[in-house]
């Protein structure tokens, strides 16, 4: 209802007060830039297509940012994903009989 947005300041912004266990003073502040601001804006002003799910661009911000197992780069004019690739090879030898550690289905 308006009454209780009010009472967090809202439409307008304004700061308030609340006093629940002791008065706390609050405000809202504008985000300037974030990160996924700043992905946003790189991909469109490159031509990315938008069209794919929030999903998808959520798995790319974590890809990039989080686990860092990609990155972004500007290359003549153009956006460039690089990405880290590691293959491992897992080898025992048991009874002796080598055997190599292989993933049966990936998810």
């Amino acid at each position: 209802t308006k009454a209780e947005l009010k009472a967090i300041g809202l439409p307008a912004g304004d700061d308030f007060d609340t006093n629940h266990n002791g008065l706390h003073h609050w405000g809202w502040v504008e985000i300037i830039s974030s990160r996924e601001e700043e992905l946003m804006r790189l991909l469109q002003s490159h031509g990315i297509d938008f069209s794919f799910s929030w999903r998808s661009f959520a798995e790319l911000y974590e890809e990039i940012y989080d686990k860092k197992q990609s990155r972004l780069q500007v290359v003549n004019n153009e956006l460039v994903r690089h990405l880290c690739v590691i293959k491992v090879w897992v080898c025992a030898s048991i009874l002796n009989c080598k055997h190599i550690l292989v993933v049966k289905t990936k998810q």
